[in-house]
C-alpha cells in the first residue's frame, strides 16, 4: 500500500498549500483531490459496467465503470488460453478517471485497450491494481479481419421504474444469449426510463441496467444508442466508452460507427436535433459525418444502421408528427433518400414498443416532394442456410426498417392506423410479451428471427432473410443448331423436298423420251 499512501500524501500537501497559497482549481480538481484523501473500503468495487465494441473491433475494446470514492482505471486482459492475470503476457491498461458530470454519481472510469490479435478469446478484470478491487471477470473474443459468420441479437427499450422490469430484461438477454455463439449485443436505446429527455437521471435505474446485467454482459459487448429517456445531460456518455469523431456533441448521446467482420455499422444519435418547433432532423455535424463515414463505407457489403427513433414502422410514435414527435418527420425525409442512395440494407429501431418490419422501402427526392415506395424489384425465393430452408428476399434495392419490441415488457405499443402512401409496412403487431431479434449475417446471407418470450419460453414470432446471392437471369442463346425434334422436321421436310425434285425431273426426263418416240 505504499503507492497509495504516497497518492493520499501528495493529494493531502496539495490541498494543505491550495488553502495557503493562492492557487486556482476547478471545483472537479478540488473535487478529486478530496476523494483521493479518502481511502476506498473493500466494498468500493466497480459498478455500472460496460464492455462495448470501438471502431475496430478485431483489436480493442472499450470498458466503462463507476465507483463511489477516486480509484484508479485499470484494465487487465490475457489470452483465455493463458488465463492467469500474474502472466507475463497479461496486457495493462491505464484509462481515464474524472468526475461525474451528474450529481451524486462519483467518478466515471473509462479505458480503452488496443494493440489486441483479431479472431483471439481473452479474459479481463477492470478495477483498481493497486487496492485489489476488482469487478467480476469477464471475457471476448476480437473479430475477424474479413468476412465471415456474425451472429449478434437485437434488444430495445428495457426502461423501467421498477427493478422487476430490469430482471425481465435480464431474463430476456438470457434467453437470447443461449441462442449459440453471440457475437454482441446492439442496444437501440431508451436503456433507462428517466423521467424525461435532459431531466435529472436516476442513478438507481442505471445501476439495474447495468449492473445487474454484468452477470451476462461480462462477456458480451454492447453496441449502445441513446434514447429519448437516456438524454439527460451528458448521461449516455458516462456510461459507455465509444469511439465517437473527434470533436462531435456527446451531451444528449453518441453517435460512432464500426467494422465487424466485414458488415458496417453506424450507430445515430436520434437526440440531436432541434428541440423546438418547427424541429429538424439531425444536427449539421452529424448529418455530414454520416454522409462521409457511408461515403467511405460504400463498397461494403452489407451496410446495418441501429438508432432509437423509428422513421418507418407502424406504432404512434412514427405517425404522431403534429405532436411531440414532430422531429421523427424531419429524420424521415433526412435519413431515407440517403439510406437508399448508399444501399443501406438494414435499420435496426426502438422507441415504439412493437413489432414492425416495413417492405424494403426506396426513398427520394424529386420535383419537390420526398416519394416513398416498395421496392419493385424485390423477389421472394427460399435459400437454405446451415440444413434448414428459409424464405428470404432477393434482388433487394430498398432498406428494411425493423423494430424488435421491448426487451423488458414493461409497456407495450398497439399499431396505429399510418399513411400508407408512406409507411409500407409489411408486418406488425404487439403480442404483449418481451421480445427480441436473432441476427445472422454470412456471406451473401443475412437472417432475422423475431422472438417472444412469456416467463422462461420463447417461440418465433416473425422471420425473414435477404439472399444477396448473384444469380443472374438466364436468357437463352438464339439457337444454332436445332433440337432433336426439329431435326426430324427438318429431315421429313427436306426428304419431301427432293422428293418432289427427283420427281420432277424423272417427269421431265420421261416427258422427253415421250417426245422423241412420237417423233421417230
Amino acid at each position: 500500500m505504499k503507492k497509495t499512501k504516497n497518492k493520499l500524501e501528495n493529494a493531502s500537501i496539495l490541498l494543505l498549500l491550495c488553502s495557503f497559497l493562492p492557487i486556482s482549481l476547478s471545483n472537479e480538481e478540488q473535487l478529486i483531490l478530496a476523494r483521493a484523501t479518502q481511502l476506498p473500503d473493500s466494498n468500493d468495487v466497480p459498478s455500472m459496467m460496460a464492455m462495448t465494441l470501438l471502431s475496430d473491433p478485431s483489436t480493442s475494446m472499450g470498458f466503462n465503470w463507476n465507483t463511489i470514492n477516486y480509484t484508479d482505471s485499470d484494465l487487465q486482459i490475457v489470452k483465455e488460453s493463458i488465463g492467469d492475470f500474474a502472466s507475463n503476457d497479461t496486457l495493462e491498461f491505464i484509462g481515464e478517471t474524472s468526475v461525474s458530470k451528474v450529481n451524486g454519481d462519483g467518478f466515471i472510469h473509462s479505458v480503452k485497450a488496443s494493440g489486441l490479435e483479431p479472431n483471439t478469446d481473452y479474459i479481463f478484470r477492470l478495477g483498481d491494481k493497486e487496492l485489489d478491487l476488482w469487478a467480476e471477470t469477464g471475457s471476448f473474443t476480437t473479430s475477424k479481419t474479413s468476412n465471415s459468420k456474425t451472429h449478434f441479437i437485437h434488444v430495445s427499450d428495457p426502461q423501467g421504474d421498477e427493478l422487476e422490469d430490469y430482471q425481465a430484461y435480464t431474463s430476456t438477454l438470457s434467453s437470447a444469449l443461449s441462442n449459440g455463439d453471440i457475437d454482441f449485443v446492439a442496444l437501440t436505446g431508451d436503456i433507462v426510463n428517466n423521467s424525461w429527455a435532459g431531466h435529472q437521471p436516476i442513478l438507481e435505474q442505471w445501476d439495474w441496467a447495468l449492473t445487474e446485467q454484468w452477470n451476462l454482459l461480462k462477456d458480451y459487448p454492447v453496441m449502445p444508442v441513446s434514447g429519448n429517456h437516456d438524454a439527460a445531460d451528458n448521461d449516455f456518455i458516462s456510461r459507455f466508452t465509444l469511439d465517437t469523431p473527434s470533436g462531435a456533441a456527446t451531451e444528449s448521446g453518441a453517435y460512432y460507427s464500426l467494422d465487424y467482420n466485414g458488415i458496417h455499422f453506424i450507430c445515430l444519435n436520434t437526440n440531436d436535433t432541434q428541440s423546438e418547433s418547427p424541429g429538424t432532423g439531425l444536427s449539421d455535424e452529424q448529418y455530414d459525418w454520416l454522409i462521409q463515414d457511408l461515403e467511405n463505407s460504400k463498397n461494403a457489403e452489407w451496410i446495418i444502421v441501429t438508432m432509437h427513433k423509428g422513421i418507418f414502422d407502424a406504432g404512434g410514435h412514427c405517425s404522431n408528427t403534429d405532436g411531440e414527435d414532430y422531429d421523427i418527420a424531419h429524420l424521415r425525409e433526412q435519413l431515407a433518400p440517403v439510406f437508399t442512395t448508399y444501399g443501406v440494407d438494414l435499420v435496426l429501431q426502438g422507441h415504439d414498443h412493437l413489432y414492425s418490419r416495413t417492405y424494403p422501402t426506396i426513398a427520394s427526392y424529386l420535383d419537390g416532394q420526398y416519394i416513398y415506395e416498395i421496392d419493385a424489384n424485390y423477389q421472394m425465393a427460399e435459400t437454405i442456410y446451415d440444413n434448414d430452408t428459409y424464405d428470404v428476399m432477393t434482388n433487394v434495392s430498398g432498406t428494411i426498417y425493423l423494430n424488435s419490441g421491448s426487451s423488458s415488457g414493461s409497456k407495450f405499443y398497439e399499431p396505429v392506423v399510418y399513411d400508407e402512401s408512406i409507411i409500407h409496412i409489411e408486418q406488425a403487431g404487439n403480442p404483449s410479451s418481451r421480445m427480441y431479434t436473432d441476427i445472422i449475417v454470412d456471406g451473401n446471407i443475412l437472417l432475422c428471427q423475431t422472438y417472444v418470450l412469456n416467463g422462461d419460453e420463447q417461440s418465433l414470432y416473425a422471420s425473414f432473410g435477404i439472399d444477396k446471392t448473384v444469380v443472374e437471369d438466364v436468357i437463352p442463346e438464339p439457337e444454332t443448331t436445332p433440337t432433336s425434334n426439329q431435326w426430324i422436321i427438318v429431315t421429313i421436310v427436306l426428304c419431301s423436298v427432293c422428293a418432289v425434285v427427283v420427281a420432277a425431273v424423272l417427269f421431265i426426263i420421261f416427258g422427253r423420251k415421250r417426245k422423241l418416240n412420237k417423233k421417230r
